[in-house]
């Protein structure tokens, strides 16, 4: 019998050891001891991302720092686990909807950030006179804002409340625990290969805990990056925006895509104002943190021979286009 499909055997170093597929099934399709479960903090560190970007014909290379928060491998199949009950709901709340064609990250089989970009470009060429506005979103996953995430948690389930488990869950999500991973194998004593776990019960509770290298989220808004419930609960968090901006869509007779943060439309020459006013309307209704990071809109104006004058190459999920 082949493992279920939210299950991964990772051998990462953490406060605990993995589960065997059977042993984590058992322990994650359990509500009541989900609901009871003390969540280990979430080992917190940096990763170097490369980005390129195309400027003056010549491509440029910077290097960003990404946040990531690592669960320990029994809370990994939990947050795993409810992922994909939730990812099931969310593609059923948004069948047969606009949204289904609109939102595109963290979806399995629609398609890959080549067949997103190629098929915006194809938009682009289809209009032939129109304008693409390709918006990022600042700091989107420390953005999102508590109790709206929580509404739409239950909107999806279908309930007006979480059950115990969910609730445990989207605690360990919004009141996030954290340890530097740095300032953990400092006091561990740890140099080089770390050991798998990193310490004993008794030792993470008289070096970690009591040394006070555990840090809490205390803010109404924010969720870990990197953790298995991140991306379906970004999306879930985005429903009445992408529901907005999908009428918006309709009215103006534009293109929207929303990929995680960029957000991507394609109107006609003279709409774009009323676009950016609106998409900003909206996120306010959403939470006062989530906004538009302005110094990297990029607003690109195409007519029938391509790119014009003094328009932009549109960039979009890692290509450039220029109108040929």
């Amino acid at each position: 019998m082949s493992d279920p499909v939210w299950y991964r055997k990772k051998r990462y170093a953490h406060f605990d050891v993995p589960l065997s597929a059977d042993n984590a099934t058992a322990y994650v399709t359990n509500p009541e001891r989900v609901a009871k479960r003390s969540f280990y903090p979430f080992i917190a560190f940096d990763i170097t991302v490369r980005r390129y970007k195309s400027k003056n014909g010549t491509t440029e290379i910077k290097n960003k720092k990404r946040p990531i928060r690592m669960a320990s491998h029994v809370d990994g199949y939990v947050f795993a686990y409810y992922a994909w009950m939730l990812s099931r709901r969310y593609e059923g709340f948004i069948e047969n909807t606009p949204l289904r064609k609109c939102v595109l990250a963290y979806r399995s089989g629609i398609g890959s950030n080549i067949t997103f970009a190629k098929e915006a470009f194809w938009e682009v060429d289809r209009r032939g006179s129109c304008v693409a506005i390709a918006m990022d979103l600042e700091k989107f996953f420390d953005s999102l804002d508590h109790e709206h995430l929580k509404r739409q948690w239950c909107q999806v389930l279908g309930t007006n409340r979480l059950p115990p488990d969910h609730y445990a869950v989207f605690k360990a999500m919004t009141r996030y625990a954290r340890v530097d991973r740095e300032a953990a194998y400092a006091t561990l004593g740890i140099k080089d290969a770390p050991p798998k776990p990193l310490c004993t019960p008794s030792e993470f509770r008289t070096k970690i805990r009591a040394g006070r290298l555990i840090q809490v989220n205390t803010d109404k808004f924010g969720i870990p990056q990197g953790s298995p419930m991140s991306s379906v609960l970004s999306n879930i968090y985005m429903i009445p925006f992408d529901q907005e901006m999908v009428a918006l869509a309709y009215g103006l007779h534009g293109y929207y895509r929303r990929y995680c943060d960029d957000i991507l439309w394609i109107v006609e020459d003279g709409d774009q104002e009323t676009v950016q006013r609106a998409v900003e309307i909206a996120l306010r209704k959403i939470g006062s943190e989530v906004n538009v990071n302005r110094e990297k809109t990029i607003v690109s104006k195409f007519d029938f021979h391509g790119l014009t004058a003094d328009g932009k190459p549109l960039q979009y999920l890692g290509f450039t286009y220029d109108g040929h």
